[in-house]
């Protein structure tokens, strides 16, 4: 017996964003790309997505029409919801404000509430923060400290029950519970607790577990809410950020912009984030700024009294911090030497019936050293206007693009356009504004002028004058979504290129004379050092890595970071740790820094780092969560394993044994059958009597020695398919489908307990095993039941097989149908892929 085969459809998530993002900008695209069908989508949410475009045929759509025809039909969620649909569409995604920070003293904050200077707080010493939004649904917990005084608080949104929560404090300096009940850390004493809902003070208290030492809140029952229990693991780790950019400035050190309410116990003005499809704007600007090694050294809150949405983030040779976004403030603070001192975004705007904030653009300047405001200004109109796309010289003067009201920008205009702008340096006027048909992104250069992508195909070189020097048109075919500048000039390009039907990620140098367009280079997003090289980064799991790599090979949402000389030789490449959507920054010598989804990931890519558990999927889809006892499950990441391959054995009992070449993996204690072990991946069945629907830790030890951990939760049942064997037991395939009215055959892990009782790496099976759970498909809106649903007979105990008889017939032009599964009254986790002639 060997282990599971992975199918895997080759797709381009890169390819799949950038034509979205250009539907989304340029409505006449669509017309363009009349030959492209939903079915060329490998992303379900891709599909969804371009389904709602499709339907808005023949009228005008945006971000905000498509997000709410997606909301109407329930599936605005399912796709990632506004913040996503608004990536697509902008080089520079806007960070959501599900996020939490730590701050650690001492360190200097400035506080910048309005334009009256005489209001702002500047140079805060010391102060401690920690605050985690949503760590439950609706649930919201927040401290701040001040040498060993500490103020503590619970936010319940209105209507969450906060019947009983409890709190698992981990990795705290833990001393004692005091006689009066409270928890004494190292460094002072936190009072009892208190939960906020609505207007309504909830007393809460702490227990302490007399065997365990465990401490936990406890907040009383409030009727008649039903009695729920949360627990909530808060591990703190040195930068705990999530949603957030970043970049580095010279001298290494970390620049980070959250948009985040989480420094509101400064000011009992601040708000918190309800805007419906709004949500992702929060009521603050948060700038942070880090030490090489992760420690805090400045933090800079911009905000009035409504909301902000910070887009980018940039430093210039001097460590000066340049951000940009959208203000929904009319008192967002300005400085004298603004461009812009007023405000001209209306304070709401009214759509379908539904209001919105206006928002104006904003451009601020902080000093390096400690974060102090410099410079700042408006940059709006009577309509919404949001950065699409900023960049910095050398020099420190920004360019700017952004989707404004006006055609003659700052003029007011009816007509909706967009404009690229360029600020001189201090931030008292615009040195250009030029109106910009469909444009992408902007970069600019160190002799003022700046390039600009447009509607996918065109670069336009604008002088510093706003004269347009030339215009480079790509060829038929080529669509590029982001751009690198680099000498000479060189640009780089992360486009798609369409062949026949088909479009692939490519990644194209652009310069005067030539255009070299690399398919075997399939990029994302990519950046520039000032050397040439390009930096990008990918989803993809065929592509090389060095052996400095982080991660040697791919798991969860395949992320992917390589460095290339200015003549495609591979310099650095390595797999990433599991994220959706990550972002690339690079220091002026081109040292990587990455958005992994929950943390700074500094790429050092010298040295090569230690051991790590990188994920823990399905064997079957390469997805995380959710497992259940009896899941084929595959843990990766680097030297996790022996130095060698091995296949599973048998104990002395006949079963699989639980050790291989020295590697225990246990779930909850109880050790798992492993079928393979490998340095950087192990395989392994989860125990029939790992404990669903309760949290547990799995660790992984070689030789005795601890190698990784991680807590889980299981599900009482989560079917994974692994295989598709047409009647003869081939492999299902495009190239050998099925034929129709033929027996189709599954192989799957996680259906939940069978009857009899699995037995963990049972081999031969006297009595095959049923799941207790019905299982049913749906093919062509048609439900199907298994002619058998049962233990699989070749394979070890937890492995099961469903056959399914396909229907005589099929609509016309069809060859290939996904197979939805439903097991116990839920569909199942992957939708495998029937093909068929």
């Amino acid at each position: 017996m060997s282990t599971p085969e992975q199918f895997y459809v080759p797709h381009s998530i890169e390819a799949e964003q950038s034509i979205l993002g250009g539907l989304l900008i340029d409505n006449n695209a669509l017309d363009r790309l009349s030959e492209l069908e939903e079915s060329v989508f490998f992303s379900t949410a891709h599909r969804l997505i371009f389904r709602a475009i499709r339907k808005q045929s023949g009228k005008s759509w945006d971000v905000i029409t498509i997000a709410e025809m997606l909301e109407a039909h329930g599936k605005l969620n399912e796709v990632g919801g506004l913040a996503y649909i608004s990536r697509l569409s902008l080089p520079n995604p806007n960070p959501s404000c599900q996020s939490f920070l730590t701050f650690a003293a001492p360190t200097v904050a400035h506080y910048y509430r309005g334009p009256n200077r005489a209001q702002w707080v500047e140079s805060v010493q010391r102060f401690n923060i920690l605050a985690y939004k949503s760590v439950a649904p609706g649930l919201d917990w927040q401290y701040q400290a001040r040498n060993n005084d500490i103020e503590w608080r619970w936010d319940v949104a209105a209507g969450v029950n906060p019947a009983s929560f409890a709190l698992k404090l981990e990795n705290v300096p833990y001393s004692q519970v005091n006689d009066q009940g409270l928890y004494v850390f190292e460094f002072g004493v936190i009072p009892h607790p208190i939960a906020i809902q609505l207007k309504h003070t909830i007393p809460a208290r702490w227990h302490l577990d007399p065997e365990t030492k465990a401490v936990s809140i406890v907040v009383d029952n409030r009727e008649p809410m039903a009695p729920v229990s949360i627990t909530i693991s808060l591990p703190l780790t040195p930068i705990p950020l999530t949603n957030f950019q970043a970049t580095l400035d010279p001298a290494g050190r970390w620049l980070v912009f959250s948009s985040s309410d989480a420094l509101a116990s400064l000011d009992s003005r601040s708000a918190t984030c309800s805007m419906n499809l709004w949500s992702y704007a929060c009521p603050g600007v948060l700038a942070a700024r880090f030490s090489p090694n992760g420690d805090l050294l400045s933090v800079t809150h911009l905000s009035g009294a409504r909301y902000q949405a910070p887009s980018a983030i940039r430093s210039d040779l001097d460590g000066n911090i340049y951000l940009a976004g959208t203000t929904y403030s009319q008192e967002f603070p300005v400085t004298e030497d603004a461009a812009q001192h007023e405000y001209a975004g209306p304070a709401v705007m009214q759509s379908n019936g539904r209001s919105y904030p206006g928002g104006d653009a904003f451009l601020a300047k902080l000093y390096g050293p400690n974060g102090a405001l410099i410079s700042s200004t408006f940059a709006g109109t009577p309509l919404t206007d949001f950065p699409t796309s900023f960049d910095i010289d050398d020099s420190g003067r920004p360019a700017l693009l952004l989707s404004t009201g006006s055609t003659g920008f700052p003029s007011p205009s009816s007509n909706v356009t967009f404009s690229a702008l360029r600020l001189n340096e201090p931030f008292s006027r615009f040195d250009f504004n030029v109106p910009v048909d469909r444009p992408n992104s902007i970069r600019a250069a160190g002799d003022g002028s700046a390039w600009l992508l447009r509607s996918q195909t065109a670069i336009d070189h604008i002088a510093a004058t706003g004269e347009l020097l030339q215009t480079l048109t790509l060829p038929d075919g080529l669509y590029a979504s982001s751009m690198a500048l680099a000498p000479g000039p060189v640009l780089w390009l992360s486009a798609s290129q369409r062949t026949g039907g088909t479009y692939t990620a490519a990644l194209a140098r652009l310069t005067e004379n030539s255009l070299d367009i690399r398919a075997d280079w399939p990029a994302g997003f990519v950046e520039s050092d000032a050397l040439g090289n390009v930096s990008f980064l990918a989803s993809t799991r065929t592509l090389p890595v060095t052996p400095d790599a982080v991660l040697l090979e791919p798991c969860g949402e395949v992320n992917y970071f390589a460095r290339l000389t200015p003549d495609f030789h591979l310099d650095h490449a390595t797999f990433l740790p599991p994220a959706a959507n990550p972002t690339l920054a690079l220091s002026p010598s081109g040292q990587p820094l990455i958005n992994n989804g929950a943390t700074l990931l500094l790429l050092e890519l010298a040295t090569p780092p230690q051991p790590f558990l990188a994920c823990v999927e399905h064997t079957a889809t390469s997805i995380s969560l959710p497992f259940a006892p009896a899941s084929l499950v595959t843990l990766r990441g680097r030297d996790i394993g022996p130095a060698l391959p091995l296949d599973w054995l048998l104990d002395d009992t006949g079963k699989i044994a639980t050790t291989l070449a020295g590697v225990t993996l246990t779930f909850a204690g109880l050790p798992a059958p492993i079928l393979r072990a490998e340095p950087h991946r192990i395989d392994a069945i989860i125990p029939y009597a790992a404990p669903p629907d309760k949290p547990f830790t799995m660790e992984l030890s070689r030789d005795g020695q601890p190698v990784a951990s991680k807590p889980l939760q299981l599900a009482p049942r989560s079917l994974a398919v692994f295989r598709i064997e047409n009647e003869d037991g081939t492999s299902n395939s495009a190239d050998n489908p099925a034929k129709l009215g033929s027996t189709i055959r599954l192989l799957a892990s996680g259906a939940g307990p069978t009857d009899p009782p699995g037995v963990d790496g049972q081999v031969g099976h006297p009595v095959l095993a049923v799941p207790l759970a019905r299982l049913r498909a749906e093919f062509f809106a048609d439900w199907l039941d298994p002619i058998r649903f049962q233990q699989a007979p070749e394979w070890t105990s937890g492995i099961m097989e469903a056959v399914f008889q396909l229907p005589a017939t099929a609509p016309n032009g069809t060859s290939s149908a996904l197979l939805l599964l439903e097991l116990g009254g839920n569909f199942t986790q992957n939708y495998p892929t029937i093909h068929f002639r």
